[in-house]
C-alpha cells in the first residue's frame, strides 16, 4: 500500500503542471455548470419528504431527476430509500432512469458552444436513453430471482418519519446546509478524477509523444471517460460527431458513477450501477444518431474560453461557508 501511496505522489508531483490545469479547469466546469444546476435542485429536494413510496412518488423522483440532474436524482433516491424502503431491483431502475445530466448543461452549457438545436436533441437523447435503459433494468430483474433482502437501510426515528413542528424556516437552514456539503463531496469527486487524468495524459505524452501529438482527440476523450464535466469541453474543441458527445454524457463519466456511489453505494451494488450507465451510454449514442437521421443540421464550430481561477474560488468559498454551519441546538 505505502508503494502504491509514493508511485501516486511520484506521478502527482512529475505532472504537477498537468494536474494543476486539469483542477483548475475541473473548477471553473463547477463553478459555471454544475453548481448554478444542482445547489437549487439539492436544496428543493432537501425540503421534500416523502410519505411513500408509491408510483406517485416515484414518478417525481423521475420527474426530479430529469430537472435536477445527477447526482442530485441520486440523493433525493436515497432520501426516498431511507425513509420508505423499496426492493434493490426497482431502486436500481430508478437510478437507471433519473441518473442524467442537467437539462442545463446540455442547453446552456453544450448549447451555448454547439447551438440550441444540438443542445436540445443531445437532451432529448438522453432522456430517452434513461428510459429506456430503467425499462430495460427493469424487465431484467423481473425475470431475474431475487437475492439477499432489499438494499441495505438505516430506518430513520419516529422523529425524522412524524417530524413535528417542521416549517420552512426549521427545514431551509438543513436543507442548504446539506445541499452545500454534497456539492462539496461532488466537486472532490471531479477533482479526484481530473486529477487521474491529468496524471494518465501526461504518462501517454511521455511515453508516446509522437502518437499524442497526432491524435489529441484521445486525451480528450480519456479525460471525458473519466471525468465527463472537463473532459467533454476538451473534446468539443476537436469537433466529434454529436453522437459520441451524447453516448459520453450519458455514461457521466466514472466521476458521476462515484457520486453516486456517494449517495446510494450502501443501497445497490456499484459495478451493476456501472454496468447499468455505460448501456445508458450506448444507448445515449444510438437516440442521437437515429434523431441525426431525422432531423440532420450542421453544428457550428465551437469555441471555448476559459475563465479565470480566482473567479471560480468564490463560489467554493462561499460552499463551505455553507456546509458548515455553526450547530446550535433550539432547547
Amino acid at each position: 500500500m505505502l508503494a502504491v501511496w509514493l508511485c501516486g505522489v511520484g506521478l502527482v508531483l512529475l505532472f504537477s503542471q498537468q494536474v494543476m490545469d486539469s483542477v483548475q479547469r475541473v473548477t471553473q466546469t463547477f463553478a459555471v455548470s454544475v453548481l448554478p444546476a444542482l445547489f437549487p435542485m439539492m436544496v428543493l429536494g432537501g425540503l421534500y419528504r416523502p410519505g411513500s413510496s408509491g408510483t406517485g412518488e416515484r414518478f417525481f423522483l423521475v420527474l426530479f431527476g430529469f430537472c435536477a440532474g445527477s447526482p442530485a436524482s441520486a440523493r433525493q433516491a436515497a432520501l426516498l430509500h431511507t425513509l420508505c424502503p423499496i426492493p434493490r431491483r426497482e431502486l436500481m431502475s430508478l437510478l437507471c432512469m433519473c441518473g442524467v445530466m442537467s437539462p442545463m448543461f446540455f442547453v446552456g452549457s453544450l448549447g451555448g458552444l454547439l447551438g440550441q438545436q444540438a443542445g436540445w436533441l443531445l437532451l432529448v437523447a438522453h432522456w430517452l436513453s434513461a428510459l429506456a435503459t430503467g425499462l430495460i433494468c427493469a424487465g431484467v430483474y423481473r425475470r431475474k430471482p431475487q437475492r439477499g433482502p432489499l438494499a441495505e437501510t438505516h430506518p430513520p426515528s419516529a422523529a425524522e418519519r412524524t417530524a413535528p413542528g417542521r416549517t420552512l424556516l426549521t427545514c431551509l437552514p438543513e436543507a442548504i446546509s446539506a445541499a452545500a456539503q454534497s456539492l462539496l463531496s461532488v466537486l472532490g469527486a471531479m477533482a479526484v478524477f481530473g486529477v487521474v487524468a491529468a496524471v494518465l495524459r501526461g504518462l501517454a505524452q511521455l511515453l508516446f509523444p509522437a502518437w499524442t501529438a497526432d491524435h489529441p482527440a484521445s486525451l480528450s476523450l480519456l479525460w471525458a471517460v473519466l471525468e465527463v464535466g472537463g473532459g467533454i469541453f476538451s473534446l468539443v474543441e476537436h469537433a466529434p460527431p454529436l453522437w459520441t458527445i451524447c453516448a459520453l454524457c450519458s455514461f457521466g463519466g466514472l466521476s458521476i458513477w462515484l457520486q453516486n456511489l456517494l449517495f446510494v453505494g450502501k443501497m445497490i451494488n456499484p459495478m451493476e450501477l456501472l454496468a447499468w450507465r455505460m448501456l445508458h451510454g450506448v444507448l445515449g449514442g444510438i437516440f442521437c444518431y437515429l434523431l441525426l437521421r431525422v432531423c440532420p443540421f450542421t453544428v457550428p464550430t465551437a469555441s471555448r474560453t476559459t475563465g479565470a481561477l480566482p473567479a471560480s474560488v468564490l463560489p467554493v468559498l462561499l460552499l463551505v461557508t455553507l456546509a458548515f454551519p455553526s450547530r446550535r441546538r433550539v432547547s
